[in-house]
């Protein structure tokens, strides 16, 4: 038994879950060589089966199809996957006159993000060349107004002569 958004479902048939690793191949033309690099994680994803059934199987269905439908995250608690908060990618659903009482659903679902932006760090770069212009005009002001002396010590000596 499982259920999303407190609606409750049989879980069914088969349970697929998706994952592995964003890599980045690269590849020269004209080269026997090249690489990979490891960029973390893929997003899990699940593919389930399930059901709802009984006399008033319709109305279950329903109540599952506007849960599925509805905006954001909700919570679905499965028996493989334990409880998350998922977003619903798509969905199917399946029922045929033979079997009016059992209505088959497939669920993708991707587990809702709880970072939404990387982490922000110092640009240690940026800082560096602040603190580097700082001090060069340091510098200069020192030097402009050594100069500035020199410069009327100049004048007066020439105004003397």
């Amino acid at each position: 038994k499982g259920s999303f958004r407190n609606v409750p479902f049989l879980v069914y048939k088969e349970q697929r879950e998706r994952g592995g690793r964003n890599i980045v191949k690269r590849e020269y033309p004209l080269r026997e060589t090249g690489g990979a690099d490891d960029l973390g994680p893929k997003l899990p994803a699940f593919t389930f089966t399930v059901i709802v059934q009984g006399d008033d199987a319709q109305a279950q269905r329903k109540a599952l199809r506007d849960a599925l439908y509805a905006p954001g995250a909700g919570e679905l608690v499965h028996p493989d996957y334990g409880t998350l908060s998922v977003l619903i990618d798509n969905f199917e659903s399946r029922y045929n006159v033979s079997e009016q009482r059992v209505v088959e659903f497939t669920i993708n679902a991707t587990p809702q993000a709880n970072d939404t932006a990387p982490d922000a760090k110092k640009d240690t770069a940026s800082a560096l060349v602040a603190s580097a212009g700082g001090g060069l005009n340091s510098v200069f002001n020192t030097l402009a107004d050594g100069w500035a002396v020199v410069s009327d010590n100049l004048h007066d000596i020439q105004a003397m002569a």
